[in-house]
């Protein structure tokens, strides 16, 4: 469903990894405040939006009405157009900011059966330090400084369903006693363990869970590593600075290195030792790139 939801974004916004004249075309789309004919829309794989695989609904007069929402309730959909016309977007894998985008056309073009826009970060008018204009050139936006759009990301409504369900069975009682053993294996067999780390984590806590996760690791179980904010702590939102966006990959390098060295480097002037494990997966960033999960697991013998 991540897969769906990120091919979501790209189609609704401007393609980060489009080809250049759909990336330009996708801009110009997402950014005009004049409504486009379903013809000059960016095509995907040879189709144009309207005819593409279900993520857009045409409009019409038959769309469930809208509702509104309660003030303690996530600021979603028309909500979000009521406070700015534009959005700023996280990619769902890099967690990366996007856009700006015209709020208007995005709820326009997605299909709300399946999906929904929710405000993951308010605007932030005194923290803007440069001026929006819709004509600049795409490479010349420097998303982070617009502060005076919100923070938005595109929700899949039948994988917030099944994470809730998933989180709902995890905190009952029944399910408590075997959150614990490691009877969730992989498809190979392997046990899976959980490490859960924070950003701000100390040197000796770090070394302390990594070297039991590293142990765990070469007996064979699966590591499944997740790095997230402190609770309680400031939310943070992936390129708003580039300062802590370094910080925090140097800090997944580290680990990385840690879970995937030798035990024991070789003597001087021996022959270098191979790595004995490796990270099965690019970093997936959740929650905004306030998360970051990684997966590891030792070389087969």
């Amino acid at each position: 469903m991540r897969t769906q939801a990120k091919g979501t974004l790209r189609a609704v916004a401007r393609g980060i990894e489009f080809p250049k004249p759909a990336f330009n075309l996708i801009r110009s789309t997402a950014t005009s405040s004049r409504s486009l004919p379903t013809s000059t829309l960016p095509l995907v794989s040879g189709r144009a939006f309207s005819s593409s695989a279900s993520i857009f609904a045409a409009a019409s007069s038959s769309s469930a009405p809208f509702k509104d929402i309660p003030v303690k309730s996530p600021i979603r959909d028309e909500a979000i157009l009521e406070n700015s016309e534009y959005v700023r977007l996280v990619d769902p894998k890099s967690g990366a900011l996007a856009g700006p985008f015209n709020t208007k056309q995005i709820l326009s073009k997605l299909d709300r059966s399946k999906f929904w826009i929710q405000q993951v970060a308010p605007p932030q008018p005194d923290r803007a330090t440069v001026e929006y204009d819709p004509s600049a050139p795409p490479s010349s936006v420097d998303v982070s400084a617009l502060a005076q759009f919100p923070i938005c990301k595109l929700i899949d409504k039948k994988e917030e369903f099944d994470k809730q369900r998933a989180l709902k069975h995890k905190s009952s009682p029944s399910s408590s006693s075997s959150a614990s053993t490691p009877s969730a294996g992989t498809s190979s067999g392997r046990t899976s363990k959980e490490v859960q780390l924070t950003w701000s984590v100390s040197s000796n806590d770090l070394a302390h869970k990594l070297s039991k996760a590293k142990k765990e690791m070469i007996k064979g179980a699966r590591i499944n590593l997740v790095v997230t904010t402190k609770a309680g702590g400031r939310k943070y939102i992936k390129g708003l600075n580039p300062k802590e966006d370094q910080k925090r990959e140097e800090l997944l390098k580290q680990i990385e290195t840690f879970l995937c060295s030798p035990e024991e480097s070789g003597e001087d002037g021996g022959e270098k030792q191979q790595p004995i494990a490796r990270r099965l997966q690019d970093v997936d960033w959740q929650r905004g790139g306030s998360a970051a999960v990684m997966s590891f697991e030792c070389f087969r013998k």
